[in-house]
């Protein structure tokens, strides 16, 4: 789903860079509503998280087509 969301919503230019900053809010959202909740997520260090979000929304953005 938000695979999807993400290919759509990307502007054509410079989309692995937009796919990075998008998979960062995303990370804000996901980190701060459900890794609150989930203490196996809290406890995890934050700094590879946001690594994995902003690499993942980097290449969605750089893989796909808008």
């Amino acid at each position: 789903m938000v695979l999807g969301l993400l290919a759509r919503a990307l502007p054509r230019d410079n989309r692995a860079l937009w796919g990075a900053a998008a998979g960062l809010a995303i990370a804000a959202v996901d980190l701060g509503t459900v890794g609150r909740r989930k203490p196996a997520i809290s406890r995890l260090p934050l700094a590879p998280q946001l690594a994995d979000h902003a690499l993942f929304g980097a290449v969605v953005g750089a893989l796909t087509r808008g």
